[in-house]
């Protein structure tokens, strides 16, 4: 009998309400139609999405249907195109599972660091590291080795008292032969290593730098790691990696480290992963800042500790933020104007000696980092806090009190550009002084080196019985004129000296009365005539060898260790050039900044024997100033030609 027609499946009675589309409608085209399912398997996959993707309106006309009925559901065909895409729905159903294993992970995880049974035997695992590990420089595990000697008991128990071990002292209650207790040779030895071995012959090369900073590292390693164990895990709180750092130094500081190198701090993470594993926990803060935690911090306290600072927060909040403004500014306006004028003329422009009070400058510290208590800011921020620190000082003084930066910056925007209508918008923005007061302060100055008494004005920061260099150049001022004549010609100075550290003799300046003078009359001395007369010649040179084979086997040598290190490997090469290989094993060498002035110029053209003249004659007056019985001076090729033919006639 042959079967009869399939019956269509049933559809519910379809509500004119439902002449919408139900799938998060995403169609511009007002005039697009509306479909529905036309059969089961088309029903099942639209619920299947609806189902990830929690749709309401559609898994409320599913929620009653009975099996095998279709709803009366309408939707843009581009609509359900998108709500079943496999590629999104698969992304959801990923997502939802991290999301629901990362809370699973919250309570089930564990540390990754062994335990050491409690049994009657404990497991073949080192009792000193409780992880397996491979042999310096190699892929091969090293052997455990099993405890057969009493007296090992002993000498761990000592290093374990010294060291503060709780852990190892539990362990230590059973006897480690009769435990089987395994380790490894290099563990036992590093823990066991007392402190007067590392004193008396336990390295060879003791008195080497590297020798000793290894050793005291060490050292100071064994006692973070044991107020590790022994304080900040068993008081679990958060706390910066800067804390932990710094403990470190301090125990360095203890053996007579004084600097820590870069290397050693940035390795100090890794370090502290090896030891303790997941025992430890690191996460970055907002701020940039690298937190730690132990692993036995609970949840339930973080909570109620940020349940309470919330609390605190929102009290502070609360409070009318204008007034708390308004406070601020007031007070930091009183600090300021509490202050004595200085009464100092020409004023003082050194930045050491800047007015900016403690409190102004913790201010805007404190702005500029959001960091309360810091006192370890950076260089920019310290130059900032400074900058706006004076520029508070001086509009709120009402110009009376001049910073350095109010007088410096004008001046240096005068020699660059000679702008006075720039001068005077920084002075209306109170970021200088105005080009009238500029005027006085220049004349102010001037009137103090003239009233020196000196031929030769020596500089402030040049110091007597200093070993002094005198550089002399031609620095020509071309301005433009029709025939190309009249240019301004002169010959500019500078002295270098060391750097002096110490306290360093106060030198005197001359008391100038304040006045609005904005010029100076001085009387310029002309330079002497020098005549020529007949050429002398070079006297005779005695030159001084000195053995510098030492140096050249030494650079030598360094120069075939970079080339054989550059030919070692010519696919992966990691040796830098020779520059940077030259840095490299030059870092070490401190360089100290030289303290560079300006002298007096000579308004005379460089290439006239007169000008040489001068130029000697006041670099002996400079000489005989300093308390020198001899002076370098530096020129270039040309005005070295004429000095030394002034120098060969007066021989």
């Amino acid at each position: 009998m042959d079967a009869g027609p399939t019956l269509p499946l049933k559809r519910a009675r379809r509500d004119p309400s439902t002449a919408v589309c139900l799938l998060n409608c995403d169609e511009k085209d007002p005039g697009a139609k509306l479909t529905s399912p036309q059969h089961l398997v088309s029903w099942e996959t639209l619920l299947n999405a609806a189902t990830i993707r929690k749709c309401i309106p559609v898994l409320d006309l599913a929620k009653d249907l009975p099996a095998g009925e279709i709803p009366p559901i309408r939707y843009h065909r581009r609509c359900r195109s998108l709500f079943t895409m496999k590629r999104d729905l698969d992304a959801i159903v990923k997502k939802e599972t991290t999301k629901e294993e990362s809370a699973a992970d919250i309570f089930s995880r564990q540390p990754r660091r062994k335990s050491v049974s409690t049994g009657r035997v404990y497991d073949a695992t080192c009792i000193f590291c409780l992880k397996v590990k491979y042999l310096k420089g190699q892929n091969t595990r090293e052997r455990l080795v099993q405890r057969r000697e009493l007296r090992a008991d002993q000498t761990v128990r000592d290093a374990a008292l010294r060291k503060k071990d709780t852990r190892i002292l539990a362990l230590l209650d059973r006897e480690l032969v009769a435990a089987e207790a395994h380790y490894h040779r290099t563990c036992y030895r590093f823990y066991t290593k007392e402190d007067h071995e590392l004193s008396q012959g336990g390295r060879q090369d003791i008195g080497d730098p590297e020798t000793k900073y290894a050793n005291a590292l060490e050292q100071a390693e064994i006692e973070l790691f044991s107020y590790i164990q022994n304080d900040f895990i068993l008081n679990p709180d958060i706390i910066p990696m800067t804390h932990l750092t710094s403990k470190l130094a301090t125990s360095l500081l203890a053996h007579t480290i004084i600097e820590v190198k870069p290397l050693t701090k940035k390795c100090l993470r890794r370090k502290l992963e090896q030891e303790f594993g997941e025992t430890l926990r690191f996460v970055n803060g907002t701020n940039g800042k690298l937190l730690v935690y132990p692993a036995s911090l609970k949840t339930d306290q973080l909570a109620k500790e940020h349940f309470s600072m919330r609390e605190e927060y929102n009290i502070v909040s609360s409070q009318e933020k204008d007034n708390v403004l308004t406070k601020a500014a007031s007070q930091l306006r009183k600090i300021v104007r509490a202050q004595e004028i200085s009464k100092e003329w020409p004023p003082d422009t050194e930045i050491k000696n800047c007015c900016v009070p403690e409190p102004v400058k913790g201010f805007f510290c404190t702005l500029l980092t959001v960091d309360i208590g810091n006192n370890s800011n950076s260089e920019r921020v310290e130059r900032l806090a400074n900058s706006f620190g004076q520029d508070l000082v001086y509009n709120s003084t009402n110009g009376r009190e001049k910073p350095p930066k109010q007088v410096l910056l004008p001046f240096a925007v005068k020699s660059w550009t000679g702008n006075v209508e720039l001068i005077q918008t920084l002075n209306r923005l109170g970021h200088g002084v105005s080009y009238s007061k500029l005027e006085e302060i220049d004349t102010a100055l001037s009137l103090q080196k003239l009233s020196c008494g000196e031929d030769t004005p020596r500089p402030s920061d040049i110091h007597p019985g200093v070993f002094t260099t005198l550089a002399w150049d031609n620095i020509d001022r071309l301005e433009e004129t029709l025939s190309g004549g009249g240019t301004s010609h002169r010959v500019n100075g500078i002295a270098v000296q060391r750097k002096l550290i110490g306290p360093l003799p106060d030198r005197r300046t001359p008391i100038v009365e304040k006045s609005k003078k904005g010029s100076i009359t001085s009387e310029t001395d002309t330079i002497k005539l020098y005549i020529a007369g007949k050429r002398g010649g070079p006297q005779l040179i005695f030159t001084t060898e000195h053995d510098t084979t030492a140096a050249v086997n030494s650079a030598t040598l360094k120069n075939i260790a970079w080339v054989l290190a550059c030919l070692s490997d010519a696919n992966s090469q990691d040796v830098s050039s020779w520059t940077g290989f030259i840095i490299k094993i030059r870092d070490n060498i401190v360089v100290v900044q030289d303290t560079i002035s300006h002298l007096p110029t000579v308004n005379a053209p460089a290439t006239e024997l007169s000008t040489v003249n001068e130029v000697l004659n006041q670099s002996l007056k400079i000489m005989e100033s300093v308390e020198l019985s001899e002076i370098v001076c530096v020129f270039d090729q040309a005005l070295y030609a004429k000095a030394l033919e002034i120098v060969w006639k007066h021989q």
